[in-house]
């Protein structure tokens, strides 16, 4: 979430605004921004805290994907 020229947060709504299906997981060692907030405005799909293990990664998508298909 934290880059030299632009924020995460930019970076996902500008993502929203060129990728309107693309699904955003967001993985960092630590933030302070509110996640169900940015789950909320669609923003993300999913976050994984660092470390995690490739099983995490996996279970993840197959709970987003799971949403998706409802």
């Amino acid at each position: 979430m934290q880059m030299p020229r632009m924020n995460g947060v930019d970076l996902l709504k500008n993502a929203k605004d060129l990728f309107p299906n693309l699904f955003k997981i967001v993985i960092s060692g630590g933030i302070n921004i509110d996640l169900q907030s940015l789950e909320g405005q669609g923003l993300i799909n999913g976050y994984l805290p660092k470390p995690f293990f490739p099983e995490d990664i996996e279970k993840l998508i197959q709970e987003i994907l799971n949403q998706k298909n409802k």
